[in-house]
């Protein structure tokens, strides 16, 4: 017990500090499942940044023209669209796990794509000199700064593609065009990007750690499943040698004219071997195995004697052996037929000295 006390410890200690040691000799599913949870966060944040761009072109609509509005919109519909596309085919591969690599390139393409949309605006705009237009440029680049963190994390590749193209087009004409306010701005972008970064690192490997976990619950589960399958299919082998065990154990009980009984005080459950029966001139399914049903097989003069065996037996757990008539009386002038049986049986007792249990034998005396 206290070994099992010392290991649910230390795997809670390990749990807790998130050990490295999970994530040695990866799982070839890894890499797939991290892919796979990518598109999963991803989706929502993919569709709704067409409502930003919709604010984005009323906040820079003197700006605007239409060849920008439209050529902004296509290049992100594309990046999307590619997304879309490579998750479906992603999804119908089946050596997707041999060919992680391959579509984790795939994958950041497409976030480079979509990134390039919103690096494409910020550098149309960028160099406003109207402050309230700098703040609108500087909270857009925030919350999807923010929003690539949450949502493409569990694959780095696809995160800086997305970072990157997004972030170097808005900092490169701040530098470039900006003044004072600008290169402000950009100084407190680049660090607030970096922190970013370096969360988006915390959270990557977070998800590695949780997936990791998760494939080892499954390994655990797997092995569960094959230990009950084969602890089942051990239990049916040694039901089938018990039976056929008791087969031969029914056929001695038979061959040496004797049968056995047991007797649990606790719950009142009374059991009688098949030859038992026989003894009594009963079926084994015919009637219950219980004291009142081996009086109405003994001969009435027999029947206090036999009480008072079973009662001597229970109470102080010793009790001679005793013989009695089972059969049947044919008539007031015809032969009876009654044969003798000798009952015998001994107590077991509890730590305590408790009579808890009795058994004996029933034998054929002719």
């Amino acid at each position: 017990m206290s070994d099992s006390k010392t290991s649910s410890s230390a795997l809670v200690a390990r749990l807790a500090e998130e050990d490295d040691s999970l994530l040695e000799n990866p799982s070839p599913l890894l890499a797939p499942l991290l892919i796979e949870r990518l598109y999963q966060y991803s989706w929502p944040t993919r569709y709704l940044p067409y409502l930003v761009l919709g604010a984005g072109f009323l906040a820079f609509r003197n700006q605007l023209t239409w060849v920008e509005v439209v050529s902004v919109s296509l290049l992100y519909t594309l990046g999307t669209w590619w997304l879309d596309r490579q998750r479906f085919a992603f999804a119908e591969d089946d050596n997707a796990q041999q060919r992680s690599a391959y579509w984790a390139e795939r994958f950041s393409i497409g976030s480079a794509i979509t990134g390039a949309t919103w690096g494409l605006f910020f550098w149309l705009y960028a160099d406003t000199k109207d402050y309230a237009q700098q703040t609108v440029l500087c909270l857009m680049w925030s919350g999807l700064a923010f929003s690539n963190m949450n949502t493409r994390a569990p694959h780095l590749p696809a995160y800086y593609a997305f970072f990157a193209t997004m972030s170097l087009p808005l900092f490169l004409r701040a530098l470039i065009d900006g003044g004072v306010a600008q290169y402000t701005m950009a100084a407190l972008g680049f660090a607030l990007g970096l922190a970013f970064c370096l969360r988006a690192h915390g959270a990557n490997r977070n998800e590695r750690i949780g997936i990791a976990l998760r494939l080892r619950n499954a390994e655990l589960v797997a092995e569960i499943d094959t230990a009950r399958a084969e602890a089942s299919a051990a239990h049916i082998a040694a039901e089938q040698a018990l039976a056929a065990r008791g087969g031969s154990y029914n056929a001695a009980e038979r061959l040496a004219g004797f049968g056995s009984w047991e007797w649990h005080l606790e719950d009142d459950h009374f059991t009688w071997s098949d030859n038992m029966f026989r003894l009594l001139d009963l079926a084994p399914t015919a009637a219950p195995a219980a004291i009142p049903v081996l009086l109405d097989c003994a001969h009435p003069k027999d029947r206090d004697m036999v009480r008072k065996f079973f009662d001597d037996l229970r109470q102080t757990g010793r009790a001679a052996p005793v013989e009695f008539r089972v059969g049947n009386e044919q008539g007031e002038h015809g032969p009876s037929n009654w044969r003798p049986l000798r009952l015998a049986g001994i107590a077991r007792r509890d730590s305590t000295g408790r009579v808890v249990a009795l058994s004996g034998a029933l034998r054929d005396q002719r």
